[in-house]
C-alpha cells in the first residue's frame, strides 16, 4: 500500500484527510514542513491553506532534495489560492487536487498512485508529445521506441530510407539531439526501466538492451541522469530519469 505524508498548517484539516478513509493509501499527518522529506514516504501531500503563502517555497525545497517524489497539492477554490497556482507549479507540483471536487478525489488520486503502472512506451511517447515536432515524432519514437539488442545510427537511416547526413541535418534544424544520441536514450530508458521493475542483474539487463558492457551503462547513466543502478532501484527513480529525457530534448537547441 502507498503512503503519503501530509503537511498543512491547518492540522486538523490533514487529520480530517487522513481519517476520511475515501483513498486506498496510508495518510500520516506531520507536523512540520521538514518531515515531508521521510524516505519511507512514496507521494508527498500538502493542503494549502488560503492565506499560507510559505507553500511554494516549501515544495521547491522538496523537488530539489527529491527529485523523483510524486508531490500532490489540495487546493481549496478560492481566488487567494488559485492566485498560487503559477507558483506551485514552478516550484515543482507533481498534481493539483482541488478540495471541492468531492468524488474526483479518488479516482485521481488512484491514477497517480498506480502511474508506475504505465507502460513504458506510454510514458515516452508523452515526452516526445511535449517536446517534438509532429512531423519529427515517427523518427524520434524509432529511435528511443523500448526494444531489445543492438539498434545503429545506420539501422534507423534504413529503416526511413534516408542518408545519415540528412537524418541528422533534420534533427538539428529541429532543436533536437543528434541520432546516435537519440539511439542511446532509447537504451538508456529501457534499461534503467527494467532495472526499477525487475530484480535481474544490471549485467544482464546492460547487455540485454544493446550495452557494450555494464560498465557503458554505469557511465551513460551517471552522467546523464546523475545517479547508479543502485539509487536508481532502490528509489525506483525511473521518473527522474525521464526528466532528464524531457530536459535533453529542450535544451537541445539552445545549444549554440
Amino acid at each position: 500500500m502507498a503512503r503519503i505524508l501530509v503537511y498543512s498548517r491547518n492540522r486538523l484539516a490533514a487529520e480530517r484527510l487522513a481519517a476520511s478513509g475515501v483513498f486506498p493509501v496510508e495518510i500520516e499527518v506531520v507536523s512540520s514542513p521538514q518531515d515531508l522529506a521521510h524516505p519511507a514516504a512514496d507521494i508527498i501531500g500538502v493542503i494549502v491553506d488560503a492565506e499560507d503563502e510559505e507553500v511554494p517555497g516549501h515544495i521547491f525545497r522538496l523537488r530539489k532534495e527529491l527529485p523523483d517524489r510524486p508531490i500532490i497539492v489540495w487546493c481549496e477554490r478560492t481566488p487567494s489560492a488559485l492566485a498560487t497556482l503559477s507558483q506551485l507549479a514552478r516550484a515543482g507540483v507533481s498534481a493539483i487536487i482541488f478540495r471541492d471536487t468531492g468524488s474526483l478525489q479518488h479516482p485521481m488520486l488512484a491514477a497517480i498512485i498506480a502511474s508506475d503502472d504505465l507502460d513504458l512506451e506510454v510514458l515516452i511517447g508523452q515526452t516526445l508529445q511535449r517536446r517534438v515536432p509532429v512531423a519529427l515524432t515517427p523518427l524520434v519514437r524509432f529511435c528511443v521506441t523500448p526494444r531489445e539488442g543492438k539498434l545503429t545510427v545506420a539501422d534507423v537511416a534504413k529503416a526511413f530510407e534516408m542518408p545519415q547526413r540528412s537524418l541528422a541535418h533534420r534533427l538539428r534544424k529541429a532543436g533536437l539531439p543528434p541520432t546516435h544520441a537519440l539511439v542511446e536514450w532509447g537504451k538508456l530508458l529501457s534499461a534503467a526501466w527494467a532495472v526499477c521493475q525487475s530484480k535481474e542483474s544490471v549485467e544482464r539487463i546492460a547487455l540485454r538492451y544493446g550495452f557494450s558492457s555494464p560498465g557503458r551503462f554505469r557511465f551513460l547513466l551517471r552522467q546523464r541522469g546523475l545517479t547508479t543502478p543502485i539509487e536508481l532501484r532502490q528509489r525506483r527513480g525511473f521518473n527522474w530519469l525521464l526528466r532528464c529525457f524531457d530536459h535533453a530534448l529542450a535544451v537541445a537547441g539552445r545549444k549554440p
